[in-house]
């Protein structure tokens, strides 16, 4: 069982239209503010974001409560022009809970739950930099565009949710399901698009927890490389 809530800004659309035609960058400049301080309060209490939509996201909030939840709600409100409405959903899959969250529309069964488990999975491109001498800037995005989503229609097959954290790094909010597929959905990669994945599996009770672990995973493939070793593993997860 694990905790997912979904975030979003309330009343976006028609207070954006306030602004006026010469909007853009003002909106930008907002977005990445309040996803800085929606990050920093969630991360404090363990969770982690994820940025859905730039104004939208989905956290793995497992060990907060309610009144957690409100003050964080109050401090973005004192702090922004916006508000943040906030939904939870508990599930035995990351889908399953983010629907569940989606679907019930409130912050009040927000628990903690001692035997939750968030399972976190960072994947990142092996040695993109080779590509960039050939690749434009631009066309890199692609890659990662069409990446992401093979990758997002690969999980979300088996319940779980991914994320581009930007660069060549993805995260996946792993059912068990998922976190079981790894290999194959790395074996997708490579024979339909001829790119390398290296994959670090982190399980812990919180979010950020999870995805410490898992960096240190993938961290751990890295110095492996580094090491000369002759057999270098695509997917790891450190013993923590």
């Amino acid at each position: 069982m694990m905790q997912v809530t979904v975030a979003n800004i309330r009343g976006y659309g028609p207070w954006t239209l306030t602004l006026g035609h010469d909007r853009e960058h003002h909106l930008q400049m907002l977005q990445a503010s309040l996803y800085r301080k929606t990050q920093q309060l969630f991360s404090e209490k363990g969770a982690l974001v994820f940025p859905n939509r730039y104004d939208e996201y989905i956290i793995a909030s497992s060990g907060m409560d309610a009144e957690e939840h409100s003050n964080i709600s109050n401090i973005i409100s004192n702090e922004f022009q916006v508000k943040l409405d906030m939904y939870v959903g508990h599930g035995d899959t990351p889908q399953k809970a983010e629907q569940s969250a989606h679907m019930h529309r409130s912050v009040d069964t927000a628990k903690k739950h001692s035997d939750d488990i968030v399972t976190v999975m960072h994947i990142d491109v092996d040695n993109l930099t080779d590509r960039t001498h050939s690749v434009s800037p631009y066309g890199i995005s692609q890659i990662m565009l069409k990446l992401h989503l093979e990758m997002s229609e690969y999980f979300l097959e088996r319940e779980s949710l991914s994320f581009f954290m930007g660069g060549d790094n993805f995260m996946v909010l792993g059912s068990d399901q998922g976190r079981d597929a790894s290999q194959g959905f790395l074996d997708k990669i490579k024979q339909g698009m001829g790119i390398n994945l290296n994959c670090g599996i982190g399980v812990a009770s919180t979010g950020r927890e999870a995805a410490r672990r898992a960096t240190k995973s993938l961290d751990t493939i890295r110095e492996i490389r580094e090491s000369g070793a002759e057999e270098i593993p695509r997917i790891y997860e450190a013993d923590c």
